[in-house]
């Protein structure tokens, strides 16, 4: 079953604060890049009795991504926005949002994601250091689609492959994650069919403290 964006492991919980009180929530915010390369239809040309229909190249980046999700969302967002899965610590889904300078837009609703498989895992520890490593094999699904009630993006993709989410933990420094996953699948832009592959990346482990409005008056 698909479903929407639900990054796996990058949740934990944490105190919670009695309700009457003001809670500030603390986020992990994570880069996502994709890059994705391929082939398009090109060219036919004709030259006497011979007909030559060529192939063009394709590549799909945060770039174009963002470019797409620019017009749909109807922002005017720069060449150096960037995408970022924000997760929040006390629990909850993910979301996948543009952030460009001041400007945080929610996109998650044009992401698909879902886990096509079960986990193989591997791991080692130091009893005395406290150090330990494991890594999380499983096939995985990322799809750029059009939104309900949005316009329709000019660009598409439906890619899977083998991820390896990698998280190390030091007693000093805490746990840190990066998933990686080498990836092969179709798209469109503009009508024109795509046949990609490539790489989805999701790292950084930059914390943020959103503070929530201050409870109403008694």
């Amino acid at each position: 079953m698909n479903q929407h964006v639900k990054w796996m492991g990058l949740a934990a919980l944490l105190t919670v604060a009695p309700v009457v009180t003001r809670a500030d929530q603390t986020n992990l915010v994570q880069t996502l890049s994709i890059r994705l390369s391929g082939i398009l239809q090109g060219q036919t040309e004709t030259n006497g009795n011979l007909v030559k229909m060529s192939l063009a190249s394709a590549r799909v980046g945060v770039v174009d991504v963002v470019k797409a999700l620019s017009t749909a969302t109807g922002n005017s967002f720069s060449d150096k926005a960037a995408l970022v899965i924000v997760t929040p610590l006390s629990g909850g889904n993910s979301a996948i949002m543009v952030r460009d300078a001041g400007l945080s837009v929610d996109v998650t609703p044009f992401f698909v994601y879902q886990s096509k498989s079960g986990f193989v895992s591997s791991s080692l520890s130091n009893v005395k250091t406290g150090r330990s490593t494991s890594s999380d094999y499983s096939i995985q699904r990322l799809a750029l689609v059009d939104s309900p009630n949005s316009p329709a993006l000019g660009l598409h993709f439906d890619v899977q492959g083998i991820a390896v989410e990698t998280s190390t933990t030091n007693a000093s420094t805490g746990t840190r994650t990066e998933l990686n996953a080498n990836v092969v699948g179709s798209g469109d832009e503009s009508g024109e069919t795509l046949i990609l592959e490539g790489v989805i990346r999701v790292q950084g482990n930059s914390l943020e403290v959103v503070p929530s409005a201050p409870p109403p008056n008694a």
